[in-house]
């Protein structure tokens, strides 16, 4: 089969980035013929490097929205794909119009959930957010033939906000390679010396800046800990958003230096989360969460808030507790640091969760069989 996908931005960081690299690599070892088009962004050079090595062909499609869509028409008359994929908003409106009125068949990923009420609630401007979640509606609806979402809490939500019919989702969720998460022993040690950790308890938050992913929350999170008297370590690792500033803030004033470091984008986040005493996973919404399953994948324990996607992913293999109870987040990472024993139950639930549902090998049997019907 030919693939193409259409994405705003290609990396190695980032959720909806790194599966769609992973997903690349896999499909072009099964011996899918793949390309990849990028619309805000050329693909970063690792990004390059391992698509290179795998085979799968990829450009930038230049200019504003309109001009991206007639290249991307040109390029599925001349490549001609059995299946055109986008992922995220612009890729999104760029295929619809690109593909407008062609006979060849459509998939768009929603992955996030950013018209869910704390979406709308922490909007910069709810009527902007409100007037792209209608244009988005009437491109998907008028302009795309199946859907891809990563969990039934994100399908019924694009049924719900977007208006797309139940019956043209398809839920297939994020995969990882179990090889890729495997961590040695010397680099937990590495990391936990870099951080200072030495016995006091780790903890690691994975995401981006933004408001989204709730690290404001964390920190008032450790500060209850901190004044409950408990000495602790936060790694916060992600690329700089719009929470950033905040964060800085909040580190000072709340006298928290000492006990909290901002990593920024890194290369070695499986360690991390490997050296980690819990992940805490603090999200307002979510679609998926990658990192969530790459702390599945390594065996960390997981405390977080059970927000419906995560409730979906993380299962009985970590502790949620009531969205943005503060209180009881903060109790629930002092009981799982406190218990040793506790925390390898944890540690094996995770491995056997991200065995069951997130190993490579049967999501990408899954996205085989979602083009196979999109194809019909």
């Amino acid at each position: 089969m030919r693939i193409l996908r259409v994405i705003t931005r290609l990396d190695v960081h980032g959720g909806a980035e790194l599966s769609t690299l992973v997903e690349l690599e896999e499909l072009a070892a099964g011996g899918h013929d793949t390309m990849v088009a990028t619309v805000s962004a050329p693909a970063t050079p690792p990004a390059v490097l391992r698509l290179d090595a795998a085979g799968v062909t990829h450009c930038h499609l230049s200019g504003r929205s309109p001009r991206q869509a007639v290249e991307l028409a040109g390029l599925v008359r001349s490549w001609r794909p059995d299946v055109v994929h986008a992922v995220i908003f612009r890729a999104e409106l760029v295929t619809a119009l690109g593909t407008l009125g062609r006979s060849t068949p459509t998939v768009v990923s929603l992955v996030n959930m950013q018209y869910a009420p704390e979406a709308v609630a922490s909007a910069t401007s709810p009527r902007r957010l409100e007037v792209i979640r209608r244009v988005e509606s009437f491109a998907l609806r008028h302009g795309i033939d199946r859907f891809h979402c990563l969990t039934s809490a994100g399908a019924r939500h694009s049924a719900e906000r977007l208006g797309i019919e139940p019956d043209r989702i398809t839920v297939v969720p994020r995969g990882r390679r179990a090889e890729d998460l495997a961590v040695a022993a010397d680099e937990v040690r590495r990391v936990r010396a870099e951080l200072d950790a030495g016995d006091s308890p780790l903890l690691v938050n994975v995401g981006r800046h933004e408001t989204q992913k709730g690290q404001d929350l964390l920190l008032d999170a450790v500060a209850r800990l901190r004044e409950g008297g408990h000495d602790l370590q936060l790694a916060i690792v992600g690329r700089e958003g719009n929470l950033t500033p905040a964060l800085v803030d909040g580190i000072a004033t709340r006298g928290l230096g000492a006990n909290v470091s901002m990593l920024g984008e890194r290369d070695d986040v499986p360690a991390l989360l490997a050296a980690a005493d819990v992940v805490c996973v603090t999200s307002r919404w979510e679609g998926l969460g990658g990192s969530i399953i790459e702390a599945l994948g390594v065996g960390a324990p997981i405390v977080g808030f059970g927000v419906d996607a995560v409730e979906e992913v993380v299962g009985d293999a970590g502790v949620l507790v009531d969205p943005f109870d503060i209180d009881g987040f903060a109790a629930s990472v002092a009981e799982v640091v406190g218990d040793p024993a506790r925390q390898r139950r944890m540690s094996v639930a995770a491995a056997e969760r991200f065995t069951t549902e997130f190993e490579i090998g049967p999501v990408i049997d899954r996205v085989e069989r979602l083009y196979a019907d999109a194809t019909r």
